[in-house]
């Protein structure tokens, strides 16, 4: 039987035995999907224009915006945060034209001020104003650290502008923030050696939390042998990558990185590969793309979508998604998933990160509410087993992850509602 969780927030449905996998989305389970540590220099201005500047620093507001903007999967900030942080960060490049470092929070903070809490797509009014500042930041900052490492992210993974992520790194090769481009650079255009050396990088830089090096390993065991998955951004797709490629772990399951399948190139190269061709393009229906995909696909693998995809993507195709622990399989035919979740949970899931307390509302805190679904899943079937203590422990630990996210009122809910 399909289960899926029913939606928490509507009262007027009864208590069901199918569960609607928009939960994610009401629990706040949907992973951001990018970011790291900001470092870098700035450019000096003519001498004539500098004095002008150190003449009038002390009518400045003294009060601007930290020029460091993380990064929404670093931060676990709103729009609104990177909002107020645009107006600020802009009024400090007009008061400077010639700081780099403003230029780069201005960007990040415009740019990241887009993302939703389940997408990170960028439409076309938005992308002209984001290279409208990186135009400008060519006029004042052009040979900074700040401008190339732009230039390189406003181009979307465009493995054209890989000499601005060169350069950049040419400049600041301690800038952590880098090493996750360099990542799927590598994916792209499918040097593995490359790949892997920069998967080292970023697993020594210590930029991705224990958490979720846990949750990643998690995720993989959650899959059957040979199975391919569709994840959702840069935070589980790349601690995956490290699995596989620096420490060897289920280095059979194909790893499909959703953003990078916008791209041409790279999608008809894995699809070809795979012996498929599918039709929708994930640029301008990502919905009908995934379930093509996964429809053609699930014939030859097992074939699955990481819980941490948007749940606009989930839901045309609840019916054929059966939850596994982190991720859902895809079947036409349906098959009894309870006991699946139980055997990863039981035997194969790694769980000495998630008993410890970490802090409310960090971006492990919410990338961890994904294992709430298949805990209250697992705790209904330990009840139907007889197994009450088990049980009560698994709704505790739902509970606690619930109150690190910031949703234990809605987890309490859903547990009384069954």
């Amino acid at each position: 039987m399909n289960l899926y969780f029913k939606r928490v927030y509507s009262y007027q449905m009864k208590p069901m035995k199918y569960i609607f996998v928009s939960v994610l989305l009401a629990l706040g389970g949907i992973m951001p999907a990018m970011g790291q540590t900001n470092t870098g220099g700035g450019q000096q201005p003519p001498q004539e224009e500098k004095n002008k500047i150190q003449s009038q620093s002390t009518n400045m507001n003294e009060n601007l915006a930290n020029p460091v903007i993380l990064e929404p999967s670093r931060s676990a900030q709103s729009p609104g945060f990177y909002r107020g942080q645009t107006e600020t960060l802009r009024r400090a490049v007009d008061f400077n034209k010639y700081d780099a470092k403003s230029w780069l929070g201005y960007y990040k903070a415009e740019r990241y001020s887009y993302y939703t809490k389940t997408s990170n797509d960028i439409n076309t009014e938005q992308q002209s104003e984001l290279d409208k500042i990186v135009d400008e930041m060519s006029q004042y900052v052009p040979t900074s650290y700040e401008f190339n490492y732009a230039k390189y992210l406003n181009g979307n993974h465009d493995i054209r502008l890989f000499g601005f992520l060169a350069k950049a790194y040419e400049i600041n090769p301690k800038a952590t923030e880098l090493f996750d481009q360099f990542v799927s650079y590598y994916e792209l255009t499918g040097d593995a050696v490359r790949k892997t050396d920069w998967c080292k990088k970023l697993n020594e830089s210590g930029e991705i939390p224990k958490e979720i090096m846990e949750f990643a390993y998690n995720l993989l065991v959650s899959l059957d042998e040979n199975a391919v998955i569709i994840t959702h951004g840069e935070m589980d797709s790349h601690s995956s990558f490290i699995w596989q490629t620096v420490k060897n772990h289920r280095k059979d399951v194909l790893i499909l990185y959703m953003d990078l399948l916008e791209k041409p190139e790279y999608r008809e190269k894995k699809f070809r590969e795979l012996g498929i061709n599918v039709t929708a393009s994930p640029y301008t229906n990502k919905a009908a793309f995934v379930a093509e995909f996964l429809q053609k696909n699930s014939l030859k693998r097992p074939s699955y979508l990481a819980t941490t995809v948007a749940p606009d993507l989930i839901r045309p195709i609840q019916s054929k998604l059966f939850l596994t622990g982190l991720a859902f399989k895809y079947s036409e035919k349906g098959f009894d998933n309870l006991p699946v979740i139980a055997e990863n949970w039981e035997k194969k899931f790694r769980k000495e990160e998630l008993a410890k307390k970490i802090a409310q509302g960090s971006v492990s805190a919410k990338i961890n509410m994904n294992y709430v679904p298949g805990l209250l899943l697992l705790r209904d079937y330990l009840l139907s087993k007889g197994l009450n203590d088990k049980a009560k422990a698994t709704e505790e630990l739902a509970l606690k992850i619930g109150s690190e996210g910031g949703k234990e009122q809605q987890v309490r809910t859903m547990i009384m509602k069954k």
